[in-house]
């Protein structure tokens, strides 16, 4: 499991999204079906200390909406 940030773009206001995934295409894949039409982009640099995460409860989603971090599985993120 990898973890990296993605931006959105293209809406009301710049998202920023922390990703768990298997792969970065995977998180890039999975923020751009949550968020259709608008740009999705890996942002750089990427932390080496923090881009391998054990993490037993598969992909996760965490938004960081005017500094509050909320944090959802996948299946549950699909559900806003």
């Amino acid at each position: 499991m990898i973890r990296v940030f993605v931006e959105v773009t293209g809406g009301d206001a710049p998202l920023r999204v922390e990703m768990r995934a298997e792969s970065i295409g995977q998180a890039v894949a999975i923020i751009e079906e949550l968020h259709p039409g608008r740009t999705v982009q890996v942002v750089f640099p990427i932390d080496p200390e923090e881009f391998f995460v054990e993490d037993s409860q598969g992909a996760k989603a965490s938004y960081d909406r005017t500094g509050t971090l909320v944090q959802a599985t996948v299946s549950e993120a699909w559900a806003f």
